[in-house]
C-alpha cells in the first residue's frame, strides 16, 4: 500500500508463515555479508522445517546493487526475483549470471 512504512517481521512470524522461498537482502549488505549474517542468527524452533529452508530455497542477494537504490539496476533486481521464483523463465544476461550460481549453491548455504 502506498505511503505505508516498512515493518519488522519476527523469525517466529516467518516460521508461522512457512514460506516456500526466503530472500535475504538486508539494506547495506552485499550477498556474502547477507549470507554471513544469516548464518550468525540463533533461529527459533521449527526453522529447519520451513519449506524454504528444508528445500534449499534461501537466497542471499546484494541489496545495495539491486534493491535499495533507485536506478536501472532495479529492473535487474526484479528479473533476479522472477528467475528465483520461476527458474524456467528467461531473464537478461545480468540476472541469469547472478541467479545461475545461486540455484546450485543455495542448498549448501542453508545447511
Amino acid at each position: 500500500m502506498p505511503r505505508t512504512p516498512s515493518f519488522r517481521v519476527t523469525l517466529d512470524e516467518v516460521v508461522a508463515a512457512q514460506p516456500d522461498i526466503l530472500v535475504v537482502a538486508p539494506c547495506g549488505y552485499n550477498s556474502e555479508q547477507a549470507r554471513n549474517e544469516y548464518r550468525s542468527i540463533d533461529f527459533p524452533d521449527g526453522w529447519t522445517e520451513i519449506p524454504a529452508v528444508r528445500n534449499g530455497r534461501v537466497y542471499f542477494l546484494d541489496a545495495n546493487s539491486y534493491f535499495s537504490r533507485p536506478g536501472p539496476r532495479l529492473t535487474t533486481g526484479l528479473e533476479i526475483l522472477a528467475k528465483l521464483f520461476h527458474p524456467e523463465l528467461k531473464a537478461s544476461f545480468a540476472a541469469e549470471s547472478i541467479v545461475a550460481p545461486m540455484l546450485g549453491v543455495a542448498r549448501s548455504a542453508t545447511a
